[in-house]
């Protein structure tokens, strides 16, 4: 198994526990806050786009894109704002039930599998 398996996730918390610190903490605007985010990615992302070299886009992706993106952007407006106004004992929670929840939420979407429970098919 590789030592990546156990680093990714750890750093990944920890980078996450630190942004919202620096959410609590500091008064910087809220698109600075998430913008600064997806800026140090882009590189990356950029880079990992020339080595892959992917095929051809569906269309239907850009419409999942249009209807996704606008969604991500208010939530994540939210929860910059949570954070904010009230005490981070009370929204972390929220936060760390998020998988729970998506888990009891997915079997509505789940439409190819008969029996289904939350990502486990029986």
């Amino acid at each position: 198994m590789s030592w990546l398996v156990w680093l990714l996730p750890i750093g990944a918390g920890v980078a996450d526990a630190a942004k919202r610190g620096v959410i609590k903490l500091t008064k910087v605007h809220t698109f600075t806050l998430l913008g600064g985010g997806f800026l140090f990615a882009l590189p990356y992302e950029i880079a990992w786009l020339f080595l892959e070299r992917p095929e051809q886009v569906d269309p239907s992706f850009w419409f999942v894109m249009l209807l996704q993106v606008p969604l991500l952007v208010i939530a994540m407006i939210l929860t910059v704002e949570a954070h904010r106004t009230s005490p981070l004992l009370l929204t972390a929670p929220y936060l760390a039930l998020t998988p729970a929840f998506l888990l009891v939420t997915s079997l509505s979407w789940e439409v190819e599998c008969q029996r289904c429970s939350g990502g486990l098919v029986f």
